[in-house]
């Protein structure tokens, strides 16, 4: 419930930042907008007896920044960022009888608050270009963790995943102008986590699935974003 809450207050602060975009009106200063991206994402450990494989996912947002110069601006939002990818394990028969050398796929679900400085250049013709760099905050939504062939049941479906992420964050792209105030926005973004995503408490875990203290384990991901900017 408590986690329900806190998704909910950032889903309202993206809201509301929303609406104070719209009511500038005019030449605001500030501007809204929506986005689509889709992202390879994959599990980047220090654990070399992991084999990972990446995985494609999707995610989607809104958009607000905040023009303090000209072709300036600090970008903030709210999106829902999907993440995950696919690794196999030679799990310890005396803690997972069965379940060796498994293929494992783990998915997980963000709500992403980006904070980045966004530099454009002039307008050529109907075209602006831009480079973005900034830190993300993202809290978990949900998560899944699945066996191939085998699906493990509940005792080990616990949430292995951290509440918290950071991530750094970097991306190249161009605007393309429709008319009045409104871009068509196309960037290819690279996104590495600097927090572990698994939690480590699990490492003391009974039914700890591996023993996790011993290494980090992050959710990178490249993703292509799509949107307009009002």
């Amino acid at each position: 419930m408590k986690k329900n809450n806190v998704i909910m207050l950032i889903l309202l602060l993206g809201m509301s930042l929303g609406l104070q975009a719209q009511s500038d009106g005019g030449k605001s200063k500030i501007r809204m907008g929506i986005h689509a991206m889709p992202n390879v994402s994959f599990l980047s450990t220090t654990d070399e007896d992991l084999d990972t494989k990446s995985k494609l996912k999707f995610g989607f947002g809104l958009i607000t920044e905040f023009n303090f110069a000209d072709n300036y601006s600090f970008l903030t939002g709210v999106d829902y960022v999907m993440r995950g990818g696919e690794f196999t394990k030679d799990f310890d028969q005396a803690v997972m009888p069965g379940v060796s050398d498994t293929i494992t796929e783990l998915n997980a679900a963000f709500i992403q608050i980006p904070l980045m400085l966004k530099m454009r250049t002039k307008q050529f013709g109907y075209m602006k270009y831009f480079a973005e760099f900034g830190g993300i905050a993202a809290f978990r939504a949900k998560e899944e963790l699945i066996f191939k062939p085998k699906k493990v049941e509940s005792d080990v479906n616990d949430n292995y995943v951290a509440f918290a992420d950071f991530i750094f964050s970097v991306g190249l792209g161009a605007e393309y102008h429709l008319g009045g105030q409104t871009y068509l926005l196309l960037g290819v973004y690279y996104n590495h986590s600097l927090s572990d995503i698994l939690k480590k408490d699990k490492a003391q875990d009974a039914n700890k699935l591996w023993d996790v203290e011993k290494y980090n384990y992050r959710f990178n991901y490249v993703g292509l974003k799509v949107g307009v900017l009002f």
